[in-house]
């Protein structure tokens, strides 16, 4: 072999071992750069990518504490509360773990402050809640603050994002330089070097492209479970998740179909985001049978729009059922007292419908009803007139019926009706009505009284109309004979007046202004005084004021009650005086008011003046109306028999006015009956009273009962009665009412003789 060719290819060997051991060696040299450069590329990748996982999650459990909260507010129920705490210790763990990756720390704690906002404002929300007497506006309220709580989180978290994609690309371009220098060097050695430095350079370029798209996945992760899409500036879609696609499976679209979640009016939405100074906008937009909530996001850097979707339907149906609850009534489904105050605030603030008519109407006796059949068979009463009312005013154009409370119901007209408008319409409401209404075991026939005032003229405010109107109303139900009335100046200043004297009385009872007077009650058959009835009698600045004046404003404001106690124990005191003075035993009568006689109290409250006093119990009569009797025949016999028990005497006062029955009388524990004057007044010319009367006694001696008759003012009527066999007598032909100190001087000149 030829020496040169030899020494060439020794040469070339050599060069070639040279050139292989530099290649090997700046191999190796490039190779360990690359293993550096790479496990510091990878292992910032790999740290960051679970702090965007962990964030991301963040993000979802923060809408799902907030649509816990908002199902708890909607359903009342507790476990919704339970899951909230859930995901709030959740929260809590992701913010830990973000924080141990976050160097300053400064968006982790605000994020954990703005957390543990929300949860101290879940626990006073859930107070509110968990309440009996539970507060919707100031729930509502809470849920507001803790979804502002959400929404300020989410700029840290995307500042936290943003930060950790800054991290990512500083270390991309860290590495692009570091490849270039060891690139440069490969050129100074050789080719080969180049190549492979080149190569490397390749597939670094390859990972790094790789590793932008992992990227992106990451910031839209698959995991999340609100549909996200992303589109370019042309509308066209570049990435959409895995929840997108089911979004589009509930919608019955196909897969392909995913430009149908895009809004129509996208164009319209860039340009409020483009005149907006927020990158983003939220929009509700009905697609299908579902409605969506978007938040669009002006991604500036990357030019395209993210479109994070949320399915709103449920959320959106329970505000729906809310809105229901709060304006209507959830058992006959009218408008409710709050929807009734926000139509007429609206009303009178508008100048075209300030004029209209408010009305009200009441049922008659419902708590009666109540009573009497049960809780079930009133509501079913009230729904089946409610359907009759609203059926009957639907036909009126443009009126409408709203329920105020339990009994209660309201109409709104246009327009001031006048007298005969509203006659008409209560004669046709009351036509409509007067089918019964079949309820599940009884037939109940509606009663009702309306009330009437007009706008602006009676009112310009809710609270006057409605007090207008209800002055109205409460004319009609004290007048019985009446179905309706219309507010008027003069009916206002009838009730200022009762308001007067109602205060007046409460003032009189702490002052101790009231006087009892006692009117003798005679045994006409033996010619002796029995008894004395006790009479209350008020002089107030400088008048006498008629019982037939304050006694029903005592009984319609519940003074009856301890007016009526005052009266029983100053009667006790002054029977116990007489018979301590040496008087023959004399029966003190007191009359006892049916809203006494109902009292819960009111066999507790006898039984303890006749105690405190110290006086023989036999001594006393209460009187009570045939109305009390019959108002609820079980209840008045067992108080009756209570009464008994305690050794009181008992009468049937005004007897022959009301419903009289023969049936209460037998079964019912009383000792007299006593006539009403209104059948003494005329007796003797009209045969008619007459023969009541006479019944009256037979009744009553064929019973067993003593009977006395009070308004006896003539000789005639006391022979009559004397002559028919009536016991005793009361009238100012034996005595007027006396105060005490002239029924004591009246007593002992009468047992004195002449």
């Amino acid at each position: 072999m030829n020496p040169r060719i030899q020494r060439l290819r020794f040469s070339t060997y050599f060069i070639y071992l040279i050139v292989f051991l530099l290649g090997s060696m700046l191999s190796a040299l490039v190779y360990f750069d690359m293993e550096e450069i790479e496990s510091h590329f990878i292992g910032l990748i790999d740290e960051k990518i679970p702090t965007l996982s962990h964030i991301q999650s963040f993000k979802a459990h923060l809408s799902e504490q907030e649509r816990e909260l908002y199902e708890y507010y909607a359903t009342t129920e507790e476990k919704y509360y339970q899951k909230f705490q859930l995901l709030a210790e959740k929260s809590d763990q992701l913010i830990l773990l973000m924080h141990k990756e976050d160097e300053a720390g400064i968006e982790t704690q605000n994020i954990f402050m703005y957390q543990n906002k929300i949860k101290d404002i879940s626990q006073l929300f859930h107070m509110n809640m968990a309440s009996s007497d539970t507060n919707w506006d100031k729930a509502r309220e809470q849920l507001m603050v803790m979804s502002e709580q959400r929404r300020m989180m989410l700029p840290l978290l995307t500042k936290m994002e943003s930060k950790i994609a800054s991290q990512v690309r500083s270390a991309y371009d860290l590495t692009k330089k570091e490849l270039n220098s060891t690139g440069v060097t490969v050129l100074i050695f050789s080719i080969s070097i180049i190549l492979i430095a080149l190569f490397i350079g390749r597939y670094i370029n390859s990972y790094l492209r790789i590793s932008a798209k992992n990227e992106r996945l990451v910031l839209f992760t698959q995991r999340n479970p609100n549909p996200i899409i992303s589109i370019t500036e042309r509308q066209g879609v570049i990435f959409s998740n895995p929840a997108a696609k089911k979004l589009l499976h509930t919608l019955k679209l196909d897969a392909d179909q995913i430009k149908s979640l895009i809004p129509a009016n996208f164009g319209q939405i860039k340009q409020t985001l483009f005149n907006s100074k927020e990158p983003w906008i939220r929009i509700d937009r009905a697609l299908e049978d579902r409605i969506l909530e978007y938040e669009v996001h002006w991604l500036k850097d990357m030019h395209t729009y993210d479109l994070h979707i949320m399915d709103i339907t449920e959320r959106k149906i329970a505000e729906e059922q809310l809105n229901y609850q709060a304006t209507h009534n959830p058992t006959t489904g009218l408008l409710n007292l709050y929807k009734l105050q926000q139509v007429i605030i609206q009303r009178l603030a508008s100048a075209s419908e300030q004029e209209f008519t408010l009305g009200l109407i009441e049922m008659r006796e419902f708590n009666r009803l109540i009573r009497s059949y049960g809780i079930e068979i009133a509501t079913e009463a009230r729904k089946t007139l409610a359907t009759h009312l609203r059926a009957c005013i639907e036909q009126k154009k443009s009126a409408q019926i709203y329920q105020v409370n339990d009994q209660t119901f309201a109409l709104i007209i246009p327009g001031n009706l006048s007298l005969t408008d509203i006659q008409t319409l209560v004669s046709s409401l009351l036509e409509t009505l007067k089918t019964s209404a079949l309820t599940a075991c009884h037939t109940y026939i509606s009663q009702l009284d309306f009330g009437f005032c007009h706008a602006p003229g009676h009112g310009t405010t809710v609270q006057d109309l409605m007090h207008s109107a209800g002055i109205a109303l409460e004319d009609s139900i004290e007048n019985a004979g009446a179905h309706w009335q219309v507010f008027s100046d003069e009916l206002g200043q009838k009730v200022h007046q009762r308001l007067e004297i109602e205060q007046a009385i409460r003032d009189a009872i702490d002052h101790q202004e009231f006087e009892l007077y006692y009117q003798p009650q005679l045994d006409i058959q033996n010619k002796k005084i029995i008894g004395v009835e006790t009479l209350i009698r008020w002089h107030h600045e400088d008048r006498w004021i008629s019982p037939v004046e304050f006694i029903p404003i005592a009984e319609q404001t519940g003074l009856i009650v301890p007016l009526g106690e005052w009266i029983l124990k100053q009667a006790c005191i002054q029977a116990k005086t007489w018979q301590a003075s040496g008087f023959p035993a004399l029966i003190v009568a007191v009359n006892i008011s049916p809203v006494q006689f109902r009292h819960p109290e009111f066999i507790e409250m006898v039984t303890r003046t006749i105690e405190d006093v110290g006086i023989d119990s036999a001594m006393i009569e209460l009187e009570i109306t045939e109305g009390v009797a019959l108002y609820n025949e079980q209840e008045t016999i067992h108080i009756l028999e209570q009464l008994r028990g305690l050794g009181l005497k008992l009468s049937i006062d005004d007897f022959g006015t009301g419903y009289s029955s023969l049936s209460y009388l037998q079964q019912f524990p009383i000792d007299k009956l006593k006539i009403d004057q209104s059948f003494i007044r005329d007796m003797t010319e009209c045969k008619e009273n007459q023969a009541i009367v006479q019944t009256v006694i037979d009744l009553a001696q064929n019973l067993h009962l003593k009977v006395i008759a009070e308004g006896v003012e003539t000789q005639q009527h006391q022979d009559f009665l004397l002559n028919n066999g009536c016991d005793e007598i009361q009238g100012y032909l034996f005595s007027r009412p006396l105060s005490h100190q002239q029924a004591t001087q009246f007593i002992e000149q009468y047992m004195s003789g002449p």
